[in-house]
């Protein structure tokens, strides 16, 4: 016989209830027990944890597999099929099957899912909410989902400020290191037109290493410049002394 999903739903939590009240949606996902945070749209959040995602201890296929369970929120306006923000009364718990999600996540395996999954778990950005055989599943009431058995999001929306915020502080850095490299091999082409000895010639050298690389932080870019312009001012310093001597003394009456 077939039972309606909402029926069969509601069926099985009558029973969970009837064995006992107190614990019979023990674990499960409601937006009741959500945090609050700023609502903010889905591609904001996802190009923000993209950015720092270095910061947050994420490889890019972590990256996917986030926009893949973002995908999953029930945000779409179904009249006009716009994407609304994400907000506090979004219930945050995904409960799409493995399959979904690998496909969402680019044709990912599964085992390369739950890998991705224990990874963003560990660093923070998610929670399970396990149901007893460990299925994900919506509770449903009248047709409308009320909770839900899954995968919850709401760590990561908890931060999503946070997260904002150091995207940004990258991309600020991102900016600065591009006019600093621009200093830097300006002050190189200085360094190299002066008479300086093999430990200098060797640092000249180097700095174009260090600027190819895509590690480079604004802190060694600094460091950079502070040594280079020291070239410059104690090669200039030992000229000084030089040219005074050369100079004619000439007696005032």
């Amino acid at each position: 016989m077939y039972h309606h999903p909402a029926t069969a739903l509601e069926a099985g939590a009558q029973s969970i209830c009837a064995v006992n009240k107190n614990t019979a949606f023990d674990g499960v996902g409601t937006v009741a027990q959500q945090p609050y945070f700023h609502p903010i749209r889905r591609r904001d959040l996802l190009a923000a944890v993209n950015t720092a995602a270095k910061d947050l201890g994420l490889r890019p296929a972590s990256v996917v597999v986030i926009d893949a369970l973002l995908s999953c929120l029930p945000c779409k306006d179904p009249k006009t099929g716009i994407d609304n923000p994400i907000t506090p009364l979004t219930l945050l718990t995904v409960y799409a099957a493995n399959a979904t999600l690998c496909f969402r996540a680019k044709g990912i395996t599964d085992r390369q899912l739950r890998r991705h999954l224990e990874t963003l778990e560990n660093v923070g950005l998610i929670t399970r909410k396990d149901s007893a055989n460990g299925k994900r599943f919506p509770i449903q009431r009248s047709g409308k989902v009320i909770g839900a058995f899954g995968i919850d999001l709401s760590p990561l929306l908890a931060r999503s400020a946070e997260i904002i915020d150091l995207a940004q502080q990258r991309r600020d850095d991102a900016a600065e290191l591009r006019g600093m490299r621009c200093c830097i091999q300006s002050l190189r082409m200085a360094c190299l037109g002066l008479d300086v000895d093999k430990e200098v010639t060797s640092f000249l050298d180097n700095i174009r290493n260090v600027l190819r690389r895509a590690t480079t932080t604004v802190i060694e870019a600094r460091a950079i410049i502070f040594k280079l312009k020291g070239i410059i001012a104690d090669n200039c310093a030992v000229k000084k002394p030089d040219q005074t001597s050369n100079e004619t003394t000439v007696d005032v009456p």
